[in-house]
This record gives structure tokens, C-alpha cells and sequence, in this order.
């Protein structure tokens, strides 16, 4: 997007932080794993998160290819497993896309928090 100066800024190089372009530049070739998400706690989200924040950021860059999976799956010692927890991942993915906000509605929630 480049429709404000936040998303204009954002698109910088030097927005992403090198362990996140790390991340990205694997996801081109790989499935997103568990062990891709360190854990971030903060005052406003006092859990741990991972996926979550993630997930549109990877949907948004088209990295969550079902080819990407298939390959892991056929790799795995555990395939049946390793199949039904990317299909776990696949039901996230679509239920976060599916009750985003929109940029404006998650700049009006922030704007409302203490």
C-alpha cells in the first residue's frame, strides 16, 4: 500500500529488522514452522504470541503455499500428522483473513485503548 505516510514508510528497507527478513526470505522456500515465531509479550498483548501477528503478513505476501507444505509433509517420518497440522494452520490462516480488521479499523481500536 502507499496510501499514508505509515505504509510508505513501512515498505523502507529499513523497516525490516534482519531477523525478520531472514524469516521472509525462508518463507519464500519453506513452510512457516512453530519455531519460526519467538515468542512476544508486551503490556497491550500480555500473552505469547507468534502466528497470529504473523499471519497476515504471510497471507499478504502469498507465503503460505499449500506446495511449501506438501513437501514437508512428504518429508516427515509422521506424515498423517504433519498433514493434519498444516491443515490446523491452513483453518487459521482463513479464519484470521477472514474477520481482519481493515487498516482504519485497527487504527481506530488503538486510538481507543488507555
Amino acid at each position: 500500500r502507499m496510501d499514508s505516510e505509515f505504509w510508505r514508510d513501512y515498505q523502507k528497507p529499513t523497516a525490516i529488522t534482519p531477523a525478520n527478513q531472514f524469516r521472509m526470505e525462508k518463507w519464500q522456500y519453506a513452510f512457516p514452522m512453530r519455531e519460526d515465531f519467538t515468542g512476544i509479550v508486551s503490556q497491550r498483548a500480555p500473552l505469547n504470541i507468534g502466528m497470529v501477528v504473523w499471519a497476515g503478513a504471510i497471507c499478504g505476501r502469498n507465503l503460505f503455499r499449500r506446495e511449501h507444505a506438501q513437501r514437508v509433509v512428504q518429508l516427515s517420518e509422521q506424515p498423517q500428522k504433519m498433514r493434519e497440522n498444516y491443515e490446523r494452520y491452513f483453518q487459521v490462516r482463513n479464519r484470521i483473513v477472514s474477520t481482519a480488521l481493515t487498516h482504519a479499523e485497527a487504527l481506530e481500536y488503538s486510538r481507543q485503548l488507555p
